[in-house]
Formats: C-alpha cells, sequence, structure tokens
C-alpha cells in the first residue's frame, strides 16, 4: 500500500475542515456550505488544468510508437488471432491469447513478464473468439463440428477445461461471440444457421440454449443495455436489434435501425459508447474506414463521422475491431498495429497514439488482429497474427486508484474520463454517476495521490504537499454531474499527471459525504 500512494494516514475532522476550507476561513467548515450552495455556475466548468499541473519528465517513444509503451512481447506459439482478458477477483488481470492450435492464458500480474499458466490444444483453424462471463472464459472457433469450449478460472494461475464442445448439435461452426455479462446470455455469431442465442446465467458450465436468430449473417456484435449492435458484413449494414425479449416465451428478438456502414463492403464489428449515444464499426477492406454513428434513435442510426488510422502513410490498410472506453476509441488495424483516437467530440474523431507491432508492407492481412482496453489498470494486450502478444500502456486511458465511499442507499459514486487527455482538447470532462442526486459537492485536483481516511471518508488526493485545486460541483436529479474540462494547448503541460476525486455532500455516507475513487490521468501530447 506504501507503494501505491504518496501519502496514507489518519486524519481528524478538524484537519479536514482546514483543507476544505483552503486555508482561508481559519476552519470553518461554513465556508465549505457555501462553496457547495454558491457553485451552481461552475458546474459545467473547469478550472484551467495548468493551475493543478505537477509538470514531470518524458522520454522519446520508438519510431514505431506514439503515446504508447510497449511493456512487454511474448510469442511461444506459431501463428495467433483473436485476445481478450479476464481480471480475478483479486485484481489479477490475465491475457487470454487465441491461437491457430488452440488457447493461451497468461498471468499479467508484472505485465512486463508475462507468465503464462496454461495452453489447452484445440481444433486447428485460423479463427478462434474469446469472451468471459464471471470466472468462465468461452472460446468458439471456424474449426467444423467441435462447438464451443468452456474453462473455469476459478483457481486462475490452474485453468481447467470444464466443457469441450457445448451446442455441436446446434451449429457446426462460429466466428465470433459476445456475452452479455450483465443479463448472462450469450451471443454466438457467424454460425451455419444464423445468431445462437444461450443463456449462461443459470449454469455457466452448461449454458441453456434459447434461440437462433436468422436475418442477415452476422459477423460481429456488442450487446449492452437491452440493444445489439451488430455488423452485417456482407450486406455493409449496422444494424441495431432489441434483444430484451431473448428470455420470453417464446424468445423474441426486434429489428430497429440500420444504416449502410461506410467504404465499399465488409462492415465488420461494431461497439457502442457506454451511454448509448454513439456507435463505431469497422469496414475489413483496403483503405476501410472506422464509421461513427449517432444512434440517440435507436430506430434511425445516422453515419456522422469516419476515421482512418494513417491514412496518408497506408491509404491501403485494413483496420479489424474497434472498441470504446471512457469516449476514446480503440482499434486493432492489421498492418498499422494498434491504434487509439479521441471521440469526445464523436463527429471529430482525434488519433491521440498507436503502436505498430508489423513492420511489413502496410497492406494485407497481416499485424494486429486483436485488441483489449478494459484492464481496470489501463494496460492493453494485442494479439499480432505473427509475432504473438503484446502488453501496452497507452496515456489515451485513465485509471481509477484508491477506494470509494458509499453513500445513502449504499451508493458509492463513480467517475470517468471522458475523451483523451491530450493538449489542446476542447471537448475533454470529467463524468460522475450514481451520487446523491441534487447534492452539492467538490472536485478535488492534485499532483500527489493519496490515501487519507478520516472517519470512513477516504480521500484519495494528497492535501498537504503539495495542496490540491477545489471546484465546487453539485449532481443533477440522477445522480450525475458532467464536468467539462477543456484542456490548454500549452507545450508546458505535456507529461503532466493529474490526480483527482469528486466528494458529494450526503448524510447517508462516512463523515456526511461520499466520494469516486480515485482517477489518475497523463496530459500529453497527440
Amino acid at each position: 500500500m506504501g507503494d501505491r500512494f504518496a501519502f496514507s494516514r489518519v486524519a481528524t475532522p478538524q484537519q479536514l475542515n482546514w483543507f476544505l476550507t483552503w486555508n482561508q476561513m481559519g476552519g470553518n467548515p461554513s465556508f465549505l456550505r457555501f462553496l457547495f450552495q454558491t457553485g451552481s455556475h461552475m458546474r459545467n466548468s473547469f478550472l484551467p488544468l495548468s493551475l493543478a499541473a505537477c509538470l514531470m519528465g518524458g522520454s522519446l517513444l520508438p519510431a514505431q510508437s506514439r503515446n504508447v509503451t510497449l511493456l512487454s512481447h511474448v510469442n511461444k506459439h506459431g501463428r495467433y488471432n483473436d485476445c481478450w482478458g479476464y481480471v480475478a477477483p483479486n485484481g489479477t488481470e490475465y491475457a487470454l491469447l487465441g491461437t491457430t492450435t488452440g488457447l493461451s492464458i497468461l498471468n499479467l500480474k508484472n505485465p512486463s513478464k508475462p507468465v503464462e499458466v496454461g495452453f489447452f490444444r484445440g481444433a486447428t483453424s485460423t479463427w478462434r473468439d474469446i469472451k468471459t462471463y464471471k470466472n468462465y472464459v468461452y472460446v468458439v472457433t471456424e474449426a467444423r463440428g467441435v462447438g464451443m469450449r468452456i474453462f473455469d478460472m476459478s483457481k486462475p494461475d490452474s485453468p481447467r477445461l470444464v466443457n469441450s464442445g457445448w451446442g455441436r448439435s446446434i451449429y457446426r461452426n462460429c466466428h465470433d461471440i459476445y456475452i452479455d455479462t450483465k443479463e448472462g446470455v450469450a451471443y454466438l455469431c457467424g454460425t451455419n444457421v444464423g445468431m445462437v442465442v444461450a443463456d449462461v446465467r443459470a449454469n455457466p458450465v452448461n449454458p441453456k440454449y434459447l434461440m437462433t436468430w436468422r436475418g442477415n449473417y452476422i459477423h460481429d456484435l456488442h450487446v449492452q443495455d437491452g440493444y445489439a449492435h451488430v455488423a452485417e458484413i456482407y450486406v455493409n449494414r449496422y444494424h441495431i436489434l432489441d434483444v430484451r425479449g431473448v428470455r420470453n416465451t417464446p424468445p423474441v428478438i426486434k429489428s430497429l435501425g440500420s444504416v449502410r456502414a461506410p467504404g465499399s463492403r465488409y462492415c465488420h464489428n461494431a461497439w457502442a459508447t457506454k451511454d448509448n449515444n454513439y456507435a463505431m464499426s469497422t469496414n475489413e477492406a483496403a483503405g476501410g474506414p472506422v464509421g461513427i454513428y449517432d444512434i440517440r434513435n435507436k430506430l434511425a442510426p445516422k453515419l456522422i463521422a469516419t476515421f482512418r488510422g494513417n491514412p496518408k502513410g497506408a491509404p491501403s490498410a485494413i483496420p479489424h475491431n474497434v472498441y470504446s472506453r471512457d469516449r476514446v476509441g480503440h482499434m486493432s488495424h492489421y498492418t498499422e498495429g494498434y491504434r487509439t483516437f479521441d471521440i469526445s467530440t464523436p463527429s471529430k474523431p482525434v488519433e491521440v497514439g498507436y503502436y505498430d507491432t508489423w513492420s511489413g508492407s502496410s497492406r494485407g492481412y497481416n499485424g494486429d488482429w486483436g485488441c483489449f482496453p478494459f484492464f481496470p489498470s489501463g494496460i492493453v494486450i494485442l494479439s499480432d497474427i505473427q509475432s504473438g502478444l503484446y502488453v501496452v500502456r497507452p496515456k489515451s486511458i485513465a485509471t481509477k486508484y484508491g477506494k470509494g465511499t458509499a453513500g445513502t442507499g449504499g451508493r458509492t459514486p463513480t467517475m470517468n474520463a471522458f475523451g483523451a487527455a491530450y493538449l489542446g482538447n476542447p471537448s475533454f470532462a470529467l463524468h460522475v454517476a450514481n451520487a446523491k442526486p441534487n447534492s452539492g459537492g467538490v472536485l478535488v485536483v492534485g499532483g500527489k495521490a493519496g490515501n487519507l481516511n478520516i472517519s470512513g471518508l477516504t480521500i484519495n488526493v494528497e492535501l498537504f504537499n503539495p495542496s490540491p485545486i477545489l471546484i465546487a460541483a453539485g449532481t443533477n436529479s440522477q445522480g450525475i454531474a458532467h464536468l467539462n474540462a477543456p484542456i490548454p494547448s500549452s507545450s508546458s503541460l505535456n507529461n503532466v499527471v493529474l490526480y483527482s476525486q469528486f466528494l458529494v455532500l450526503d448524510p447517508g455516507g462516512s463523515f456526511g459525504m461520499s466520494g469516486t475513487r480515485g482517477l489518475k490521468l497523463t496530459l500529453f501530447a497527440k
């Protein structure tokens, strides 16, 4: 704990009052109430980030990357395909790496030295796709007649195969899988019979078959909050399905809106932003773009922008899979490697970093097949077809640390970055949710992490050396505070690291407040 936090001790309520009054009112807590009561005009504003800066030195990156640092590289199994990630209950992260001959599982406790804890040989196939649900890993393949394999990760350093071929009597081959972990429903797409839907919640080892959707061939999909965002590759369309009825009797899937994807052909994968307002798709063709859609009207999605990785240097390069985390796109782009781009303004995507795993020519199906950008630690894993696993750390991901403090009803507020913190980003913001509605609050921004306990309230930003910046704000009727934080273009802020936390007046919380975990972000030049 001492290595992780710069400051760790228990403070008295008097010390907290001294901090919250910014040492201006002699420790009088009424000043904090004054901030909450009069700060409504600041709810959608942010003091210049330069006021909170703690400048740190940087180093030049290799020519094959920008704003992405390579941590490790592992190549043990010949040729590879997709990858995914698993996080154990104790927080240890694992890479799930598909190969043409099986599944490799690697412990990433030290991301600079991954350790393979299991390799499970399977039917030989160019295609293998992987997803997780609770402590289980699900693997599908285009190899005929082998079904879906299921692995138990309850003891993650000793994984076990617990089902060697679910669904063999239902379908012959399967291209891809997505699991709605909130609802416990698996969607197996690209099969010879359509999209197979199964319930994994009741019995993860032996899922219950629910239905088969027999519309246009679905190559890949993302399911979130009752909507499936599907890529219909052969008709080149992005399509939204209502899947809230898959457990009905009989099960029901409803077609909503669709739109032609940009590019000439092959809408390959699709992914929605967390707020369900926007989505992205890739076109797996030479020079194919990423399409960005406004989907606030699910019956009429609209294409509003396109994005290409390295369009001048590699106009014929092929994109593969794209994902969204905190309004930042993460894409595996075959010969152009891993690309990350800001979508805080979805109609104006901006590339902010890359790591190229392929040194050959910029065309064809070589290089980075997959990426997984969802680890809590902020690392990203890449799967290169020829050279295996890469573990990288992009500057475009903000990471959480420390503990949150629950308030009324056991609700612990959350805070996420909204976009990439690149210099000159006019749309960057911090987004608070799950807080007490219609309540005053304060954003704390400083130059060091902290771990200060005040009567059960955890403060995750160093309060005394250096002193942080306080910004009064408040939550709306849904318990949300969206704090706009446009980042100055000043080069003096490059590689500045900031630590932040949002505290909410909440009588149900410790010391009369609730609080988010800490959020660490790096300001950087794109």
